[in-house]
């Protein structure tokens, strides 16, 4: 049987992300949600001060390991935390710059990005190597594709496709639900009420017990959290697409071929689009609303919240990481009480909207 770079296509690995699968990854998500707190005991014991940005990005990677790549991904947090902001700082430099110099231009940084992207590309190498190794059973994105075959000659992707894959998910996952969940937490230790609200409505729904996929789908005001705090907050704060046909955005004339940035950042701090933007209100996404103002297709609702993207192009990973966010919140709120000791968070743009630096918070039991 032949391998072939480039067989399949997305199509091929969607359904890992549906929202119908996301439930067996729930599990998952609880069993990492609860290290998590585990590794808070003391300093909830002591009042100590926690890092949510580095709690948030272990969590992710945690997540990400066992429900994507099939594997604890601790020995990979180093190599992330090494390479991600160079390759980040790598890709805006050049995206920003006036001249745009070749790509093997022997420039520092792009030097160091050539490094950076080695590094990646061996850490991603020895995933799929221990995957090859075990069983494809079909339950991690690693395992869909190395099975996959091409419909038509029934040639499979070959190790550079897989990688290039896995690279995209990996760069993808990891920093965006990271972020979210940090300052989603960071928010609720500055709102005590809400806070204490998503308390109830835990204790409602789950008890004491398990949170089990029935439960996430019940955390209403959980997500409502977690959406005010991605409207606020946005790790994917811009998107850029290439218009297809021609069209006229804010009376500017838009040929096929161009490429048009879309802030997400400014749509949801827009107030002409949110009364009080500025404002944290989980309560903007109640039942009934968010209105369509008039909208009779939902155009206007559907495009007032793009924490994902929108469109054809959105985030194929998104009810995952959605899900891993409301699981997160809810244990965390459940097992602590969250004292945020900031107040308005230092921001680091790039690619990603993330926090600038650490984002402590003091912690008691709940």
């Amino acid at each position: 049987m032949t391998a072939k770079r480039g067989a399949g296509t997305a199509a091929s690995w969607a359904p890992l992300f549906a929202r119908r699968r996301v439930g067996s990854y729930v599990v998952t998500m609880v069993e990492a949600s609860n290290r998590l707190v585990s590794s808070w005991q003391d300093a909830a014991r002591t009042g100590a001060v926690v890092d949510l940005t580095e709690a948030g990005l272990g969590y992710a990677l945690d997540v990400l390991g066992h429900a994507v790549f099939g594997e604890d991904m601790g020995s990979a947090a180093e190599v992330l935390h090494e390479t991600v902001p160079v390759m980040n700082e790598h890709v805006t430099r050049r995206a920003l710059s006036p001249v745009r110099l070749p790509p093997w231009w022997p420039t520092p940084t792009s030097r160091r990005a050539g490094r950076a992207r080695q590094s990646l590309r061996a850490l991603v190498d020895g995933l799929i190597a221990n995957r090859k190794a075990g069983a494809l059973d079909g339950s991690d994105l690693l395992s869909l594709l190395l099975s996959a075959r091409d419909p038509h000659d029934g040639s499979a992707l070959d190790d550079l496709a897989v990688r290039d894959q896995a690279l995209i998910f990996l760069l993808a996952g990891h920093e965006t639900a990271g972020s979210a969940l940090a300052f989603a937490l960071h928010l609720l230790g500055r709102h005590e009420t809400v806070q204490e609200r998503v308390r109830q409505e835990v204790a409602s729904v789950a008890g004491t017990g398990a949170i089990g996929p029935d439960a996430v789908d019940r955390l209403a005001y959980t997500a409502q959290v977690v959406n005010e705090a991605m409207r606020l907050y946005p790790p994917a704060h811009i998107l850029v697409r290439r218009a297809q046909q021609p069209a006229t955005c804010s009376g500017r004339e838009v040929e096929p071929g161009q490429f048009m940035a879309v802030s997400i950042w400014g749509i949801h701090h827009n107030p002409g689009v949110w009364p009080e933007p500025e404002r944290f209100d989980p309560d903007r996404f109640g039942a009934g609303t968010v209105t369509t103002d008039g909208d009779p297709d939902g155009q206007s609702s559907r495009y007032r919240h793009l924490p994902f993207g929108g469109g054809p192009r959105g985030c194929i990973g998104q009810h995952l990481a959605f899900a891993e966010l409301v699981v997160a919140v809810a244990t965390v709120v459940r097992a602590y009480r969250l004292e945020s000791v900031a107040d308005e968070p230092d921001l680091h743009v790039r690619l990603t909207l993330k926090p600038g630096g650490e984002l402590p918070c003091r912690l008691r039991p709940a």
